[in-house]
């Protein structure tokens, strides 16, 4: 009996592929790891503010892991706006004319001076009817002209005789926004003999499987926090809500710069959401607009890497302008909503933004039938967006 061997030579042409062994790398890598920085961002300062003034990233932070900071579904706060000193002419007015209407009347009161901003006319209100005003025309020595419609009409100060008595009395009505806190849940699983079988990467067993599971958790919480709206339906047996996220509050400091990045467009976006206060803000944007910042605005600024890099879990960059600093974080959801080959960006004033949870995340394992042949876990959390003074927050479309 002859053996089965190859003659004059050796060659591996005939080997068996399957009998070969794999080189496999024994981690499995994953495609999206390093998006949703606004949620960790959200999250970690959550952990800080309930810890006090800990550090969020301090070796404490693994006790704050079931911190919820809501009492019930539904959560609103109070805000105050006095408003911008100024109303806007809804028609033209002649140089005799002693009565103006204007946009907003509630912002003015009797013996309140006007100033004209085109002509530098001066205007005492005497009397208020809505948004009607009678006025004394050319007060202070000025020259009374035509007021243009449209025109910028600015509550300069009040002023009074002496000996009088108090002027009329201001006060703002406070506002409740609100919002939702929304139920996120998704659950892994695989058979018993899926659990038993060696996979290179360990790529069955239900510690990675739930890596997995819980990147796509984190991204979906991320796009609701982005353009989620807050609703609540009551048509079932049980309520469904659901978050409202950034886009739906932020409706003031909107800037679309058309497609056309420019320092001068950079600059007056900046000057925009800086204009009610705080010097630190943080913008997240998606790819194209960092690119351009990156073009546009590093030959004409400082642009570095910011001592707060890691104060959220974040990496951000930092540039310094005439009207404070802004934190910049790319945040690669913001692709999906953006045009292509536009972008989109959302600024944020840290101190006014929070997540509220109702319940923090956890995972439950073992959430299947007791007759099934597996194993099935289920992260769940319920959690929402806290977004206070829309007007020192910003949007920016590329």
């Amino acid at each position: 009996m002859s053996l089965n061997v190859q003659t004059r030579g050796s060659s591996n042409s005939r080997t068996n592929s399957d009998l070969v062994v794999r080189q496999i790398d024994p981690k499995a890598y994953r495609l999206y790891a390093d998006w949703g920085p606004f949620v960790a961002m959200m999250r970690m300062m959550t952990h800080k503010s309930a810890m006090g003034n800990k550090s969020a990233m301090g070796g404490t932070l693994k006790a704050a892991k079931n911190i919820a900071n809501a009492i019930g579904p539904k959560f609103e706060w109070v805000e105050k706006d006095p408003g911008t000193p100024y109303g806007l002419a809804q028609a033209e007015y002649a140089a005799g004319d002693l009565t103006v209407v204007v946009d907003k009347g509630e912002m003015f009161t009797v013996r309140d001076i006007i100033y004209v901003r085109t002509t530098g006319e001066q205007l005492l209100v005497t009397d208020i009817s809505s948004d009607t005003l009678t006025v004394t025309r050319g007060f202070a020595g000025t020259t009374a002209a035509v007021i243009p419609s449209g025109e910028r009409l600015i509550l300069q100060a009040n002023t009074f005789a002496e000996g009088t008595g108090s002027p009329s009395p201001i006060a703002w009505d406070p506002t409740a926004p609100f919002n939702y806190t929304q139920i996120f849940k998704k659950s892994t699983a695989n058979t018993r003999t899926g659990l038993q079988t060696k996979e290179y990467g360990a790529s069955n067993t239900m510690e990675e499987l739930r890596r997995d599971v819980f990147e796509e958790f984190i991204q979906e919480r991320a796009r609701q926090y982005y353009f989620g709206e807050a609703s609540i339906d009551v048509s079932g047996s049980t309520p469904v809500r659901t978050t409202g996220g950034l886009n739906s509050f932020i409706t003031s400091n909107v800037t679309d710069m058309d497609g056309s990045f420019t320092y001068a467009k950079w600059m007056d976006f900046v000057d925009s959401f800086f204009r009610y206060g705080a010097m630190d803000k943080i913008l997240f944007c998606s790819s194209e607009i960092m690119k351009n910042i990156q073009l546009e605005v590093l030959g004409n600024t400082e642009f570095a890497i910011s001592p707060k890099s890691k104060e959220y879990g974040i990496n951000v960059k930092r540039v310094t302008t005439a009207f404070g600093d802004v934190d910049i974080a790319l945040d690669r959801t913001l692709n999906y909503y953006a045009e292509e080959g536009k972008g989109l960006g959302f600024v944020i004033e840290p101190k006014l933004i929070s997540e509220v949870v109702l319940e923090a995340d956890k995972w439950h394992p073992n959430v299947q039938d007791n007759d099934t042949d597996g194993r099935e876990d289920q992260i769940l959390g319920e959690c929402g967006l806290k977004v206070c003074q829309q007007k020192r927050h910003a949007k920016l479309i590329l």
